[in-house]
């Protein structure tokens, strides 16, 4: 497994319609479907599932990510108080977090090290502006998103079950960790 010797370059452009076709091309990738997006989309589909996040018409702001100029991966936030998770048990926390999905889309970027850059950079530039923890909630079975995470200075708060009724664990990150 090659992994970064040299931190990349890496930008954050916000989510537009003229990514659909590319978001549309990573959920059709095994491992996106396999632990991100288990349902699979049509383009009307997924045009339908973001527009919202595109026109700021909810609280999740995505994101594409790019190395130079290749974009890799895909990333969003949102006020956790406006998506909780049934039994999350996060008090007084719960205002003040940020949750965060994200997942690589380019099989060539997978296993280099570009997850844990790409999240530890967007958690400092994006989530620390604004809120004081950031949660993420990867599959059980995840290992490697639970290692990438793990890495990235996420500790365990609990298990959760998702609305399809899978174990997850309920990750967080304190700001004071970063």
């Amino acid at each position: 497994m090659a992994f970064l010797k040299t931190k990349p370059l890496l930008r954050y452009r916000p989510l537009s319609f003229k990514d659909l076709t590319l978001l549309h091309t990573w959920y059709q990738q095994a491992h996106v479907k396999q632990w991100y997006s288990r349902q699979s989309f049509d383009l009307d589909q997924l045009e339908k599932k973001y527009k919202p996040y595109i026109l700021g018409k909810n609280k999740i702001q995505g994101f594409i990510c790019y190395s130079h100029d290749q974009p890799f991966g895909y990333i969003q936030y949102y006020p956790v108080k406006h998506y909780p998770w049934d039994q999350h048990d996060l008090k007084n926390k719960l205002s003040l977090s940020a949750g965060l999905d994200a997942f690589i889309g380019e099989r060539s970027f997978l296993g280099k090290g570009f997850g844990q850059t790409m999240i530890q950079r967007f958690v400092r530039r994006h989530i620390w502006k604004e809120y004081a923890y950031c949660v993420v909630d990867p599959h059980v079975d995840n290992k490697k998103a639970i290692g990438c995470y793990n890495a990235c200075g996420f500790t365990l708060h609990k298990t959760i079950l998702s609305e399809e009724n899978e174990p997850h664990y309920l990750m967080v990150k304190k700001a004071s960790s970063a």
